[in-house]
């Protein structure tokens, strides 16, 4: 798409100063209300399955099965994403 077309809207200063002051960023980014919204923007682009195969359709399940576990990993910094392909 064109110029400032983001998946998500970049955060104004004092939004991150907010932030920042009031919590953890990984926290925030972490956040179920953060995620839904991600998740939501995902949705409604009907983004395309990634390397992993998993499918928008499939995505909830996977998450549901895996999610705490991923996000754990990302909290620990033992994260590792598969490529984007």
């Amino acid at each position: 798409s064109g110029r400032g077309s983001y998946l998500f809207r970049p955060l104004k200063l004092s939004e991150v100063l907010i932030l920042n002051s009031n919590e953890n960023l990984l926290d925030a980014i972490l956040s179920k209300e953060n995620l839904n919204a991600a998740w939501k923007h995902v949705r409604a682009n009907k983004g395309a399955a990634g390397i992993d195969g998993i499918t928008v359709d499939d995505f909830v399940q996977h998450f549901k099965a895996i999610g705490d576990e991923i996000i754990e990993a990302i909290r620990q910094g033992h994260y590792q994403p598969l490529p984007v392909r």
